[in-house]
């Protein structure tokens, strides 16, 4: 059984507990797209499965949305990783990943997934290569949150979007699957880790993940 976990990473440490990498995004920066337009703040940083490095980037208040499920039924999504208590912190699966294998399990049947269509809807161009927004993995999550008054000073529509800062005022949505699949991951508003059905509708924050080399 999945329990409740207080937040315990520190958030300038990056999924593999070493220090904030080298590379073009520092923690804290300001993302503009190819427009001049500020789009968020990178919050955290990670290494999946073939080394490779990635600065997630969260998406300003703007671009978030209420009310919005993991899936439509609550049921396993074949193919997504399903982690424990001591796998929570070591898993290098992407939010992008993620995202891909739960598109790909509702392609063609009844089940949507009205919090990665969210994200997926999405689009910035950096550096000339577009980028999907996407649903956050549970770790990145929990960096947004450890970053929260940082990522909600520095959020230039923080003031227009009020209801939608960090954290708001209802639980946010990970990408993450838990053992006992027919749940999802969230993160509670006081900072916790738990699980519950994913036709819950919950928060969703969007994240870039941009190659940090």
């Amino acid at each position: 059984m999945f329990k409740k976990t207080k937040l315990f990473v520190e958030a300038t440490a990056d999924s593999g507990g070493g220090v904030t990498p080298t590379g073009k995004y520092q923690l804290l920066d300001r993302v503009k797209d190819d427009n001049n337009n500020e789009i968020g703040t990178v919050t955290g940083f990670h290494t999946d499965a073939n080394n490779v490095k990635y600065a997630v980037v969260c998406l300003d208040a703007q671009y978030r949305q209420s009310g919005a499920q993991y899936l439509s039924a609550d049921v396993a999504i074949t193919g997504l990783a399903t982690l424990q208590d001591q796998t929570l912190w070591e898993n290098t699966d992407t939010a992008t990943s993620n995202c891909d294998k739960i598109l790909a399990f509702i392609d063609g049947t009844e089940y949507t997934s009205s919090a990665v269509t969210h994200c997926r809807s999405k689009s910035f161009v950096i550096e000339g290569t577009t980028y999907y927004g996407q649903l956050p993995t549970i770790v990145e999550l929990t960096d947004i949150f450890m970053n929260r008054t940082a990522i909600n000073t520095k959020d230039t529509s923080a003031s227009q979007y009020s209801s939608f800062v960090v954290p708001s005022a209802t639980h946010a949505w990970s990408s993450s699957q838990p053992t006992g699949a027919s749940n999802g991951l969230y993160l509670r508003r006081d900072g916790t880790v738990t699980v519950i059905t994913k036709s819950n509708k919950f928060f969703v924050l969007p994240v870039l993940e941009i190659p940090n080399a």
